[in-house]
């Protein structure tokens, strides 16, 4: 990927995100570390607009809580079978809904 291709808040992110699992910090530490104020809702939507532009931003629920770079092929499939649980439940949770009555 090309650094061009990132605007500047993307590659501040990039910038301050830890590597490594171990690493991971939560989103308000992060945003705290941001050049202007940044609210998380902002963070939220950097996060998934860099993971679409193909980088591997882990996201952690247990010790450490938070954020890092991917920074191994163990952790890569970690988060993505993580990541992958979590599509499921919400596709679960849609069907249920679309089937409910009003």
């Amino acid at each position: 990927m090309k650094q061009e291709e990132l605007t500047s808040l993307e590659q501040e992110l990039l910038d301050i995100l830890p590597r490594g699992k171990d690493n991971a910090r939560t989103a308000r530490e992060l945003t705290k570390l941001f050049s202007s104020r940044l609210s998380l809702r902002v963070f939220y939507g950097l996060v998934e607009s860099l993971r679409k532009k193909g980088l591997l931003i882990g996201a952690s629920r247990t010790d450490p809580k938070g954020y890092y770079l991917v920074s191994d092929e163990e952790e890569k499939q970690h988060f993505l079978a993580s990541y992958e649980a979590q599509v499921k439940q919400e596709l679960i949770t849609l069907r249920i809904m679309k089937q409910a009555s009003l």
